[in-house]
């Protein structure tokens, strides 16, 4: 039992971000959040011999999110949330909650080639003149494209996200009230 609540202690906190990411309603996130450490306890041994423990629970709960929305609200699987984004590290500061749950719903905000130009260069870290290449476009176009995106995301990302930032441009505060991440 020990090493239950020691993976509770560890893991519950970025399970239940991704679980609220994907249900936006933290109660629905917490009964998700249940079921998953339901079935970590009954197949404790399972996880705990999984070469690694952190993905194995993130697939647990990606299941149980899709389970969520088949039975309590009759989805077609077809329309699931995409449940791809599973964070490759455990998120240690606001920022970093912001750019996994935020940042990537409001690029998808952006027109098509401001969207793409984001994407593809900082998303995807595609270099920006190789990406130019592709497009058939000047490096130059490529990067005022990419700067104007950014500008676009970031009042987006003030507009509907509210959040704060210190004098170094760090975000210290966000709201739970947020339309996008929430």
């Amino acid at each position: 039992m020990d090493k239950i609540i020691h993976l509770w202690n560890q893991y519950s906190p970025g399970l239940r971000m991704y679980a609220n990411a994907k249900v936006k309603n933290s109660a629905d996130a917490d009964d998700i959040l249940q079921e998953v450490f339901i079935k970590i306890s009954i197949h404790q041994d399972k996880v705990l011999g999984a070469h690694d423990a952190r993905n194995y629970m993130f697939g647990i709960t990606k299941n149980a999110i899709a389970k969520f929305y088949k039975e309590k609200h009759k989805i077609d699987p077809s329309l699931l949330p995409d449940m791809s984004l599973v964070p490759g590290e455990e998120l240690h500061n606001v920022n970093e909650i912001v750019s996994q749950l935020c940042v990537r719903p409001l690029i998808e905000l952006l027109p098509e080639h401001y969207r793409e130009a984001i994407l593809v260069s900082e998303i995807n870290d595609v270099p920006q003149i190789e990406l130019a290449k592709k497009l058939n476009i000047s490096y130059s176009c490529l990067k005022s494209r990419v700067q104007r995106g950014r500008e676009k995301l970031k009042a987006l990302l003030l507009e509907r996200c509210y959040v704060k930032s210190d004098v170094y441009g760090n975000l210290s505060c966000i709201d739970n009230e947020c339309d996008v991440c929430y």
